[in-house]
């Protein structure tokens, strides 16, 4: 089975490690909310409908939702650093390519890789903090992640609207492709591998039995799906506040 690295962390080291895992946690929120208003410059652009947008979102939600059941089981196979390194190259290059598609079906799956790729950053930073501190350190660190991640869905829109003064929608994903391509640097030249790689068949049982268990246990599921509705029925008034803001109540609008 594998077994952690001891490391030595000064000061100086966990910080850079803070702003580094932070960021890598933070990328999904940013690939979800940053677009927000630019959706109906979008539909216009696409010659699609609102609800075709939105589905876009949809499509980065559902990669979100599908990546950790995988990545989690795949870091602790393989070590911290590769799936890391691979989701965050599919993410910027799959940014990179929303830049050239006017096709709203590749859309569609370009954004769910997106959601799927940035997957490996919200899982794994919570990992590699599990394999680097302990107690109280641990509760810190997890906390401050969790922060990140509450705050970047609120200043993400906020950052598009301002980047749409300058730029259309395409201008913002590639702003997000420069985000990731600067964490793919990041974690390639200054972040060291946690786990030691495990290649026996007892941990990859251990994790197939580990995905069964939770899906087998009722009140967890019970749970989930209560928070899923929950945040249904939030991303339903995210994926159309834009329409209303800038179509009704015509505020922030950004094309003629």
């Amino acid at each position: 089975m594998g077994g952690f690295i001891n490391m030595v962390l000064t000061k100086k080291r966990t910080l850079w490690l803070s702003v580094l895992l932070g960021s890598l946690s933070a990328y999904g929120p940013l690939l979800v909310d940053m677009y927000l208003p630019a959706f109906p410059i979008m539909e216009a652009d696409f010659h699609s409908s609102a609800s075709m947008i939105q589905l876009s979102l949809t499509m980065c939600l559902a990669g979100l939702a599908i990546g950790p059941i995988f990545m989690g089981a795949w870091s602790d196979r393989v070590g911290r650093k590769k799936p890391l390194v691979i989701g965050t190259a599919l993410a910027f290059t799959a940014c990179l390519l929303s830049l050239v598609t006017h096709n709203i079906w590749l859309f569609f799956l370009l954004r769910f890789i997106q959601g799927l790729a940035s997957s490996a950053g919200q899982v794994i930073t919570r990992a590699v903090a599990k394999d680097l501190f302990d107690g109280k350190q641990l509760t810190k660190f997890i906390a401050l992640l969790m922060a990140i991640n509450g705050i970047f869905p609120i200043i993400s829109p906020l950052i598009g609207s301002a980047l749409l003064r300058f730029t259309s929608w395409e201008g913002i994903f590639g702003f997000l492709g420069i985000v990731g391509l600067l964490l793919l640097l990041g974690i390639i030249l200054g972040f060291k591998e946690t786990h030691t790689v495990s290649t026996s068949a007892q941990s990859a049982q251990q994790s197939r039995l580990g995905i069964q268990a939770i899906f087998k246990d009722r009140p967890f599921i019970l749970f989930v799906l209560i928070q899923g509705l929950v945040y249904g029925a939030m991303f339903c008034y995210i994926s159309g506040s834009s329409f209303m803001l800038q179509n009704v109540f015509s505020l922030g609008k950004f094309y003629n």
